[in-house]
């Protein structure tokens, strides 16, 4: 993954060749926006099973609360069945499943630097 400082001498990958439906599919879940967030704030790649935990606290009403194991399991099937994949199959993450890791690529980094942008453009 492209380190901060090496991302000014080496832009992302353009996500402008995805549709605009594509991208609003792509980012339109909290749970993967939460996700993306979260391996933007990192520069290693990141467990499944920690950034679950990470994301219930993110995206619920009271984030004080703290995270139970039904939670943290259930965010993590759903980020490893269903998110990961959708995010990986066009290239915004990537997924180590010998050791159940995942980080942001640089096209994942463009669609975080610039999803604000795109939702208001597509809205």
């Amino acid at each position: 993954m492209v380190s901060r400082q090496q991302f000014a001498e080496h832009p992302p990958a353009p996500v402008d060749d995805l549709s605009r439906d594509t991208v609003l599919r792509l980012i339109s879940q909290p749970m993967r926006r939460a996700l993306l967030a979260c391996l933007d704030q990192r520069d290693v790649p990141l467990a499944v099973a920690d950034v679950s935990k990470e994301i219930v606290q993110r995206t619920r009403d009271n984030p004080g609360d703290e995270v139970t194991e039904n939670e943290a399991e259930h965010c993590y099937l759903s980020l490893y069945h269903r998110d990961i994949p959708k995010l990986a199959d066009y290239g915004i993450v990537t997924m180590n499943y010998e050791e159940n890791t995942v980080e942001l690529t640089a096209r994942g980094e463009a669609l975080v630097r610039n999803q604000d942008e795109l939702l208001t453009q597509m809205l």
